[in-house]
């Protein structure tokens, strides 16, 4: 990769619709362009390592997933004049690597930290949870946890399975270190300790169809 300069752009990969291979027209953008292709764009992407990553339509399970898990913790944090929840419009920075993503859901505790005053870009989540899917599960596995686990602010990132029911649960502890929790079936409930919440799996699952081979 070329070395950043002020008047050259980093980043993107774009696909040119006359059949050139992405791959090799390669177009370097800054964050700030990011941004403002965002501001405009038609559809989401992400941003890591000066790549500009469009994300793939949910699906019906995967929207299902997030609006249960969503109304779930809505209703558990109602009370709770500290605590909101934000669906997958909202882009969360991680300041230490530079990304932007759009995590399923995020739940923030006080005033939210803006990146650079930006009413739609947060840096300080507590709580990240992401449904996985077959495009998306190794980045949400990999990439994703990698650099939530920077945020300062994160406490917990939790994993939703689609097509079993099965939560799965990063947790860090007073010591900084993260501790790993799966709870698997529908009589299952899945403790979230930094907002004292416990989502119970038949909750999360309501109306969810799993196929037949895989139902717990």
């Amino acid at each position: 990769m070329p070395t950043a300069i002020a008047d050259k752009p980093q980043g993107l990969r774009v696909p040119f619709a006359n059949g050139v291979s992405a791959s090799k027209l390669q177009q370097y953008v800054t964050v700030e362009e990011y941004l403002r292709r965002e501001e405009i764009a038609t559809e989401k992407s992400e941003y890591r390592n000066g790549e500009i990553l469009p994300m793939p339509g949910a699906s019906f399970p995967h929207t299902l997933l997030t609006n249960n898990v969503g109304a779930e913790l809505y209703i558990a944090l109602k009370k709770k004049r500290d605590c909101t929840v934000h669906s997958s419009d909202l882009k969360i920075h991680t300041p230490t690597i530079g990304t932007f993503r759009y995590p399923d859901i995020a739940v923030v505790r006080g005033e939210p930290v803006r990146y650079q005053g930006r009413t739609d870009t947060i840096q300080n989540p507590v709580v990240i949870i992401e449904v996985l899917s077959a495009s998306t599960e190794t980045t949400d596995r990999g990439d994703k946890l990698e650099e939530y686990q920077t945020l300062e602010s994160l406490t917990e990132y939790v994993l939703v399975t689609q097509d079993r029911a099965r939560v799965e649960v990063y947790s860090r502890d007073s010591g900084g270190n993260w501790q790993y929790h799966s709870y698997v079936g529908l009589e299952a409930s899945a403790r979230l300790p930094t907002l004292d919440v416990t989502l119970t799996l038949a909750d999360i699952y309501d109306k969810v169809t799993f196929p037949a081979s895989d139902k717990e």
